[in-house]
This record gives C-alpha cells, sequence and structure tokens, in this order.
C-alpha cells in the first residue's frame, strides 16, 4: 500500500522547487487515482502540470529527463527507454520488496529530502542493474516478446517526438 499523504507532500515538494518541472499523469485506473478537492488544490500550485489519461507512457517518458513513480508498469517502460527511474521506496510499507529491490535499475531514495536532492543533482543517469534484469522481468520462452515490445516502444516514442 502506497501513503497516499506522503505521496501528495512529495508531490507538493518537487512542485514548490523551481529548479524542477513535475508532470503528473494519474494511474490510468482512475478511480484509485481519484483526487480530492485538497489534494487536487496541491497539485494546481508550483511547478506542476496535470495531463490527462490520453497522453502515451512513451512519449510522456520521451519527453522527460527522470521518471519518479512508485511500482506502476511505466518505470519499465522508462527502463527499456533508458530514462533515469526514482523510486521513491519510503512511500511504500517498508515490508514491500520488489523487482527492484533485487535487481536494481532504480534509484531508490528513503525521504522526501533524498528525493529532492536526487532529482536536483548536477546529473542523473540511469541507475544500474543486474545483468539477468531484462530475462527476469520479460524474459523466459519466447524472448522476442521483449525485443518487440521494446522496438514498438521505441517507434511510438519516436513518432512522439516529431
Amino acid at each position: 500500500m502506497v501513503d497516499r499523504a506522503a505521496t501528495m507532500q512529495l508531490i507538493a515538494g518537487l512542485g514548490a522547487d523551481n529548479r524542477l518541472q513535475l508532470v503528473v499523469r494519474g494511474h490510468l485506473r482512475a478511480e484509485a487515482a481519484a483526487l480530492t478537492p485538497e489534494e487536487r488544490s496541491v497539485l494546481e500550485r508550483g511547478n506542476v502540470v496535470l495531463i490527462t489519461d490520453d497522453v502515451s507512457s512513451a512519449s510522456l517518458i520521451t519527453a522527460c529527463d527522470v521518471v519518479v513513480d512508485i511500482d506502476s508498469s511505466i518505470a519499465f517502460d522508462a527502463v527499456l527507454l533508458g530514462k533515469p527511474y526514482v523510486r521513491p521506496r519510503y512511500l511504500q510499507d517498508s515490508s514491500v520488496k520488489t523487482i527492484w529491490d533485487e535487481l536494481g535499475g532504480a534509484h531508490q531514495t528513503d525521504s522526501l529530502d533524498a528525493t529532492v536532492a536526487l532529482l536536483t543533482a548536477e546529473s542523473l543517469v540511469p541507475a544500474e542493474r543486474d545483468r539477468t534484469f531484462e530475462q527476469v522481468v520479460f524474459g523466459g520462452p519466447g524472448g522476442a516478446v521483449l525485443a518487440r515490445y521494446r522496438d514498438g516502444l521505441r517507434s511510438v516514442a519516436a513518432q512522439s517526438r516529431v
């Protein structure tokens, strides 16, 4: 379970930092991401841009420098497209263990301050990951599925740059 109040504090903190431009798209399962009026007011301040669900993940990832996310599949797309992925693990119960803990691929932060510091650093490159990451996450029999998915994702991303 993700700590919603801490997530809103993170968004407010990032949005208040004039070194950052924060683009927020709620999860596509709208009922899980429905905002209260108070939450919407937080998101409508500072350097925060709310976008609608009709913006594709690939075009969103292509347009950004970094993806910040809590365990949505968009993180895998970001990794495949070579974008740094930041996972503020403190927003989730510490008992939750994920593929990111086991195989890397994510910059994991343990506080709001650590997340802001990472995102405002001079540069941020994709996190190191285990060499088996792609095989474990996407592979198995029919490994060509990953190649087709990755190539399709790159194609959509390239089209969105035009």
